[in-house]
C-alpha cells in the first residue's frame, strides 16, 4: 500500500527528472552499475543514466520492512563523487 510519503517522493523524482534534459540532455539509456545488499532487507542500486550531453549517476536505496520492497532514497548527480562511494570499485589508481 502506498502512503503519502511515497506519493511525495514520486512527485519530487518526476519533477527532478523533468529538469534533467536542461543540463544533461535527453536520457538515451541507462546501465546498472551495481546492486549492493547492505543487509537482507536493505539494498543500494547504482545506475548510470546515459544522457546526450553528460552522464548522470543515480542511487536508489530500497528497504523491505515486511513483504514488499519500497524506495526510501533517490540521489542523483552529474558528479560521480556525489553519488558513488569511493569503495564501490576499489582503488582506481593503485600505488606501486
Amino acid at each position: 500500500m502506498e502512503g503519502p510519503d511515497d506519493s511525495a517522493k514520486r512527485t519530487v523524482l518526476i519533477d527532478a527528472l523533468r529538469q534533467l534534459p536542461q543540463f544533461a540532455g535527453a536520457v538515451i539509456g541507462y546501465e546498472l552499475i551495481r546492486i549492493i545488499d547492505v543487509s537482507p532487507h536493505l539494498r543500494r542500486a547504482y545506475f548510470l543514466l546515459r544522457c546526450e550531453r553528460q552522464p548522470v549517476y543515480l542511487l536508489i536505496t530500497l528497504y523491505q520492512p515486511k513483504q514488499e520492497w519500497s524506495i526510501t532514497t533517490i540521489n542523483w548527480h552529474t558528479d560521480a563523487d556525489h553519488v558513488l562511494p569511493p569503495t564501490l570499485f576499489g582503488v582506481e589508481h593503485p600505488k606501486p
